[in-house]
């Protein structure tokens, strides 16, 4: 069952209720208030679940940003060994 209809399902007035009569500041019977923190504890927790997945969408890509630029300060500090003077083969050649 996808979330969209899921929402519909929960959100569809109850039957012989319109929208002008749902809220007209009638109370609200208590099975219908436990009918509102159902729905309201299901987009809740969609909504949790969503943020879920963006913030692990995000902390991949940074995951993947921080390897690619380790592999690069391997290649430079490298290089950087290879073509510096070496202070301790003095002492041999002289």
């Amino acid at each position: 069952m996808g979330l969209g209809r899921l929402a519909d399902e929960r959100t569809a007035l109850p039957a012989g209720a319109s929208a002008a009569s749902f809220g007209s500041g009638t109370a609200l019977a208590v099975g219908d208030r436990a009918d509102h923190r159902v729905l309201e504890r299901d987009i809740l927790t969609v909504n949790a679940t969503l943020v879920a997945q963006t913030q692990n969408e995000e902390m991949k890509t940074l995951t993947q940003t921080c390897n690619a630029q380790n592999e690069e300060v391997k290649k430079i500090s490298a290089w950087a060994a290879i073509c510096s003077p070496r202070p301790w083969s003095a002492p041999c050649t002289g």
